[in-house]
């Protein structure tokens, strides 16, 4: 389906920049249009440049792989967004979009429905992503670019460099680089109408694009324009329990739970992984008690509000059990946010003369989006309720004519602990997310002679700007909650607030320990109708200038060299509601956000999305100089080229950055068989999120060690203003193969080992908290586990961006192609790539930090990397038909490839090795089937499924890998005039 075959017209010379996977049907495609080329001494050739170097040079193939997927193979594929085409290649691994909530989906850190491409799974902020090999303003503070922005119907092919980049394009390249290129010379007019739904008839869509060109003024001015449509209802979440939405199989219940390193018992593991039914003891659907006498602990509410003994599971271990009762299990997050995403896109060039064109560019773009993570604030064991709550005044033991405020002064106590999932609540979190984007491009390009020698040249200069603003409604304030649920009986024998200062407020109470339901006006005093928000005004702006040209020859021919400079500024800020930033002269109190005596005025008073105010901004200066120079030209020794090339880089933050690169291409005399190979040394400097993120407060949950006690915590998140710039070391090694005693048969494969350094990485909340459990003191200032969510004194953890830690992520990659003329029966397209992960290994430097095996671990943590990840394609076309089935492969994996499973007799569990009583997530193989059939006069119908067989997805597999949704519908027409 994502095969590297372009076909080209005879008399078209493709100067490839790259390996393009050299003997697969993309350097088929090539060489023979070299040929042709060579053959036709009046052909009128184009150059055409991939993305894998900056030299141009015709026949000159450089040493860094580059995976070309061609819009035809695009259209075979029949997504409405380009992301989901381009994600499934087995070189892009951890890729999140909208259907990965759980990576793109959080409550506070406002990447909420983000399209992030991420190679080699080494995250989506090293790997560089262009628009016509210049670079996109970000659509979110990570520097992450969103892919939905895109203009896609214009879209001719991408280029997936898979290999450190940094010399050639700088910054984020370090797992390599993904560029969008359009088509700048279309002529005519193409649209596409499709629709779709999945098999549960949710996640329906609609796409409308639409997109001309034309030349005037005897083809000197060049115009383009397209403007694009798309909107799919999304899946939402399930309900509390494990039900799952429209008739899908009911949740695994999956969950994972363990003992402190020095608190394992003996001959036990000291994780425990459920892949089905896991009890999480620390709440209930309307409250239960987990801490207190003796008398009351395990004590759970029905809908009526009567107390009942908790079905507890077994074994227990920590905060989880196995079986029990279920009803209380969280399966809520939204599984496909929905999205409607509107681009508009045009170009105007005009040749000033034959060999110079002035040309500019303009994007509008608006993508929105929205989910639920969690449906409704859960309070796990952190609620401190009175024996007095006038509730419970009534409420009996179970079997029993003991009330709960006798039992308490049985034991003499006057508190005890309660969690509860909140399940009465009228309405579930929302979070609207609405990015738009405007993006200009003026410059100009061409060609000029230095005397003799000709030299073509690209300058231009780009400013974008995403404003992305991120709202949330139905959020709950920690001090209006914790007040509305301590209650008392007035003199009138009225259920009222306690707090005086509540009762000023307004306060209404609500009563957590029943079904029975909250009504809106007491939903709204505690989740008023104006919530967090978080708005953005992300700032780029771009000028470079690049010069290719042959300088001199060698004994084996002319060199080509390129140089340039770049000069690029980035900038960012954020403005927060006052009761999640705190009351400032930005965010004052207002009408909306009136002064309330029950909330911190310094903020992060909302159980989630306590957004802040923030601003930073950082400019690089740099200059790259590459060379192409051939060594040999001989049937004896064949054809060699070397390929260097260096970039200096100035940043303001983070001062000086050096890059380069040294490859070679070996096209051997033994006939189709070509070796590559290249080093190089690549950065990604500090974002502006890990220099300048706006302090982000998110209420989760950790495990204190020494109580084995769930605790919710604050977890603060602060910027580095000290980072450096990470630094990679990639060596790729490959070689292709095209034999012409088997014709139509292309076999490739590349090996390649990238260490990355000084990598910018933030420790887990749970890795920080087990550090200072463990005996690590420098964390334990960034740690505390008392206080209460709501007041000034609340539990809460720090993180930090440090340079402490590295990567080192080895793999090859494979792909085979073979092509068969059938005669009058066809023609047989047979495609395979694959990506074989061999070592993801993170170490953070730390001490007491496992040194972590990244690769096979298949859950959500795991960076989405599988040890195989392949796509399978069979196309077969005769005439106006054809027909695509395709097969994606991801193997089976762990959720921790360093761990030990035993169940009994178990070895003393380490950091480095930890055991488990289960460490398995199944792979998966799913099909896919499309056709394409050409009606005539320009039109062609076409249909596509997905999931063919409805695979689901395992327990515990990262959402990144498998499918969420089920097996999804197409039914598309497609018009070229």
């Amino acid at each position: 389906m994502l095969a590297t075959a372009i076909p080209f017209r005879k008399g078209i010379l493709f100067a490839i920049s790259s390996a393009a996977l050299a003997l697969s049907p993309v350097s088929m495609a090539v060489a023979q249009a070299v040929a042709d080329a060579k053959a036709g001494d009046d052909a009128e050739l184009e150059t055409v440049v991939v993305t894998g170097s900056r030299i141009i040079a015709n026949g000159f193939n450089a040493p860094t792989p580059t995976t070309v997927v061609s819009a035809e193979q695009l259209e075979q594929t029949a997504q409405p967004n380009i992301f989901d085409s381009i994600a499934q290649l087995p070189a892009l691994q951890g890729s999140a979009g909208t259907a990965n909530t759980a990576r793109n989906g959080g409550t506070s850190f406002g990447n909420n429905g983000l399209s992030s491409l991420n190679l080699r799974g080494l995250g989506s902020n090293r790997t560089l992503v262009l628009l016509d090999g210049q670079r996109v303003v970000a659509g979110h503070i990570t520097g992450i670019t969103d892919v939905s922005q895109f203009p896609q119907l214009l879209i001719k092919r991408v280029d997936v460099v898979t290999g450190g980049a940094s010399a050639s394009w700088g910054s984020d390249a370090v797992a390599g680089v993904v560029n969008f290129v359009t088509d700048t010379r279309f002529k005519g007019i193409k649209a596409t109408l499709q629709g779709g739904q999945s098999k549960f008839g949710d996640d329906k869509s609609v796409l409308a694009q639409v997109a001309g060109g034309t030349s005037l003024m005897d083809d000197r001015l060049h115009v383009q324009a397209t403007g694009e449509y798309f909107k799919n209802d999304g899946v939402p979440g399930g309900n509390i329990g494990g039900e799952q939405p429209n008739g899908r199989p009911i949740s695994f219940r999956s969950g994972i739970t363990s003992y402190g390193l020095t608190s394992t018992p003996a001959g036990s593991p000291q994780f425990f992984a459920f892949p089905r039914d896991a009890q999480n003891i620390t709440l209930a659907r309307f409250g239960l008690i987990t801490a207190g006498p003796a008398t009351l602990r395990g004590l759970a509410f029905n809908e009526i509000g009567q107390a009942y003994n908790f079905a507890f599971g077994s074994p227990c271990i920590a905060t989880t059990c196995l079986g029990g009762q279920q009803d209380a299990f969280l399966t809520t997050n939204t599984i496909d946010n929905p999205l409607e995403r509107k681009v508009g896109y045009g170009r105007v060039g005009f040749d000033i003369t034959p060999d110079v064109e002035l040309y500019g560019t303009l994007t509008a773009a608006q993508v929105q989006t929205s989910n639920t993570p969690i449906a409704f604030p859960r309070k796990a064991a952190n609620l401190t309720i009175r024996c007095t709550n006038a509730y419970l005044s009534s409420v009996t033991l179970p079997g029993s004519s003991t009330t709960i405020p006798q039992a308490c002064t049985n034991a003499n106590v006057t508190t005890f602990t309660v969690g509860t999932v909140n399940a009465n609540f009228p309405a579930r979190e929302l979070i609207e997310t609405d990015r738009q984007q405007l993006r200009w491009v003026v410059g100009t390009k061409g060609k000029f002679n230095l005397g003799d020698t000709p030299v073509t040249f690209d300058a231009y200069y780009q400013k974008g700007t995403n404003d992305a603003d991120v709202r949330l409604s139905n959020m709950t304030l920690n001090g209006r909650y914790n007040a509305a649920i301590d209650v008392i009986r007035d003199t009138s024998g009225n259920i009222v607030c306690r707090s005086t200062v509540a009762q000023a407020q307004g306060c209404i109470p609500i009563n957590i320990f029943s079904g029975s339901p909250v009504t809106m006006a007491q939903f709204r005093w505690i989740a008023p109708a104006n919530g967090p928000y978080q708005i953005n005004d992300f700032q780029q702006d771009v000028a470079a200038a690049s010069f290719n040209l042959n300088p001199f020859s060698t004994w084996a021919g002319e060199a080509s060299m390129a140089f340039g400079l770049e000069y690029r500024g980035e900038s960012y800020n954020t403005l927060a509601d006052p009761y999640g930033n705190g009351i400032t002269a930005a965010t004052p109190n207002s009408a909306d956000y009136p002064v309330d005596g029950l909330l911190n005025s310094a903020g992060t008073n909302w159980f989630a999305g306590n957004f802040k105010n923030g601003h930073g901004a950082f400019h690089v200066r740099e200059a790259f100089l590459e060379f192409a120079l051939p060594l040999a030209r001989s049937e004896q020794a064949g054809n060699v080229d070397l390929n260097l090339g260096g970039r200096l880089a100035d940043y303001s933050t983070a001062g000086n950055a050096k890059t380069w690169k040294v490859g070679a291409t070996w096209e051997t005399p033994l006939e189709g068989l070509r070796l590559r190979g290249v080093v190089s040394r690549d950065i990604r400097a500090p974002n502006l999120n890990d220099l300048f993120t706006p302090v982000t407060s998110a209420t989760q949950n950790v495990t204190n060690r020494a109580t084995g006690n769930n605790v919710q915590v604050v977890a603060t998140g602060i910027g580095n203003t000290n980072l450096r710039p990470e630094v990679g070391k990639t060596w790729e090694i490959g070689a292709a193969y095209q034999p012409s005693f088997v014709p139509g048969l292309s076999v490739s494969f590349d090996y390649y080992d990238i260490k990355l350094n000084q990598a910018i990485s933030t420790l887990t909340i749970q890795q920080i908290v087990d550090l200072c459990y463990n005996g690590n003191t420098a964390y334990c200032s960034n740690v505390k586990l008392t206080g209460v969510l709501g007041t000034a004194d609340f539990p809460y953890v720090i993180q930090q961006p440090f340079n402490l830690a590295s990567l080192d992520a080895k793999g090859f990659d494979i792909e085979l192609g073979y092509q068969i003329d059938l005669g009058a029966r066809g023609k047989l397209s047979l495609r395979a790539l694959a990506t074989r992960s061999l070592d993801m290994i993170s170490n953070t430097g730390i001490a007491g930090q496992q040194i972590a095996q990244l690769a096979g671990n298949n859950t959500e943590g795991g960076a989405g990397i599988p040890r195989w990840k392949a796509l399978f394609s069979q196309s077969w076309a005769k005439g106006p038909a054809s027909l695509t089935l395709t097969e994606r492969l991801i193997s089976a994996g762990y959720i921790d490839p360093e761990a030990i499973v035993c169940t009994s007799g178990c070895p003393a569990t380490t950091v480095q090795n930890p055991t488990y009583n289960f460490n398995h997530v199944p792979g998966a193989l799913y099909f896919d089937l499309g056709g394409n059939y050409k009606i005539g006069g320009g039109v062609e119908s076409y249909f596509k499924v997905d999931n063919l067989f409805n695979h689901r997805a395992p327990p515990f597999g990262g959402s990144s890998l498998y499918d969420t949704i089920g097996r999804m519908y197409r039914l598309g027409v497609r018009f070229t005039l």
